[in-house]
């Protein structure tokens, strides 16, 4: 087996400042890349069913428009 980059990165993070740091890139990140918010706003009370169906919809909406403005490389 051959080590591809750093040998000593563990996906747990040792400490919770850790994690938070870690957690407030990836917000950074996400946040950079200008991604609507497809979340319909107000307070929703229903089945399971439906706030799974809810959250397919939004994962494919936000699909759709990363797919519609990715750059082709």
């Amino acid at each position: 087996m051959r080590i591809v980059g750093n040998k000593d990165w563990n996906p747990i993070s040792s400490s919770p400042e850790e994690a938070l740091l870690r957690g407030a890139r990836l917000d950074a990140q996400c946040r950079s890349l200008a991604i609507p918010d497809f979340q319909p706003k107000g307070v929703f009370r229903g089945a399971r069913s439906m706030f799974d169906a809810m959250d397919e919809e939004r994962a494919n909406k936000i699909r759709e428009w990363v797919n519609e403005h990715a750059r082709s490389a």
